[in-house]
């Protein structure tokens, strides 16, 4: 496949969702993942959310997601849309809305892996990579997920903007400055705002500057949001 540098690369030149889900659907393909949806589901209004879907699922299983409303109901989506970590799901082997896995089944789509991220209005975008054959295995977990996690943040920095009818996020490393980057790289190993200043020689509130700065320019929900983002990206120092 395509370096996860020539994706995001790639991405920049795309300027609606659907050209811009052929990349990242052609990277899952590579992946080892032929089928790939990412949707969005608005934070407001709580009773009604607007979900956006773009999708490679079989068109038959599309239509019968949409008029059975499985939307709200996809346990997959439920189960991702609380996690932290990936999560990996075995049709055959789930135990809640039994009638809907044995649908996902019948179009094909057995195991798959999903990645949240909710954006700082919190809304919600979803990366689903699925495939028929082959079950995910721990080794495939362990060897695959860094190039999945990424390939799931590339998908929320330009999918979700752009559904929601706004500019993509530029995924340019001189989007922060080198104090910018600095800071995030000691959060990435777990350092407070007080002891990053210790170690840089400079107060604590100019750290929890440049922190916040980073957080607004990487649209992340917090300071360790944003070094996870700028790490998966290779923007650390």
């Amino acid at each position: 496949m395509d370096t996860l540098d020539e994706v995001f690369e790639q991405l920049q030149h795309q300027q609606n969702a659907e050209d811009a889900f052929a990349v990242i659907r052609n990277a899952a393909a590579a992946l080892g993942f032929p089928y790939c949806t990412y949707g969005r589901r608005s934070a407001m209004p709580l009773a009604r959310p607007e979900v956006q879907i773009l999708s490679n699922y079989p068109v038959a299983w599309q239509q019968r997601y949409i008029e059975r409303g499985y939307a709200a109901r996809d346990p997959s989506v439920r189960r991702a849309a609380r996690a932290k970590q990936p999560v990996i799901w075995q049709a055959k082997e789930e135990s809640e809305e039994l009638q809907f896995w044995d649908e996902a089944v019948s179009f094909g789509l057995r195991y798959g892996w999903a990645q949240a991220s909710y954006d700082c209005s919190s809304n919600l975008g979803l990366l689903s990579l699925v495939r028929e054959t082959e079950p995910i295995t721990l080794a495939e977990v362990r060897s695959r997920r860094a190039a999945c996690a990424a390939l799931a943040e590339a998908a929320h920095l330009h999918l979700m903007p752009l559904l929601a009818g706004a500019p993509p996020i530029a995924l340019t490393a001189d989007r922060l400055t080198s104090r910018e980057r600095e800071v995030l790289t000691w959060t990435a190993d777990g350092k407070t705002a007080f002891e990053i200043g210790q170690i840089l020689g400079t107060a604590e509130r100019t750290v929890k500057f440049h922190l916040q700065n980073a957080v607004v320019k990487l649209d992340a929900r917090n300071k360790t949001h944003a070094a996870t983002k700028a790490l998966l990206l290779g923007w650390l120092v």
